[in-house]
């Protein structure tokens, strides 16, 4: 478990890293994890910890160190979500599911 949250942590870090150096600098750096409550699969948004996140073309989402598209999230999941939080939406550089309850 602590190594998971440690791989996330440096994924976000490394997000961030890149983003500066395409100067795309400014960001918050904002972290969320919890369980997925809701997922609205047309705008690409999902609620965890009564954050909104928004999930765009650039979002990686990882699960068990794979590349799995938005449409492989499901409520319930437990993730962690790193990005950039805009009025009070988060959004999203990267994605880790944490468990999944399978």
């Amino acid at each position: 478990m602590r190594n998971a949250a440690l791989t996330t942590l440096a994924g976000c870090f490394l997000m961030a890293s890149l983003a500066l150096a395409a100067g795309g600098g400014g960001g918050n750096g904002v972290r969320v994890e919890g369980v997925i409550t809701s997922i609205n699969t047309e705008a690409l948004q999902l609620v965890v910890a009564g954050t909104t996140i928004q999930v765009t073309p650039n979002t990686i989402i990882m699960k068990n160190g794979r590349a799995i598209s938005f449409e492989q999230l499901a409520v319930g999941m437990t993730v962690a979500a790193c990005g950039d939080l805009v009025e009070g939406t988060l959004l999203a550089n990267r994605i880790t599911v944490k468990y999944s309850g399978n």
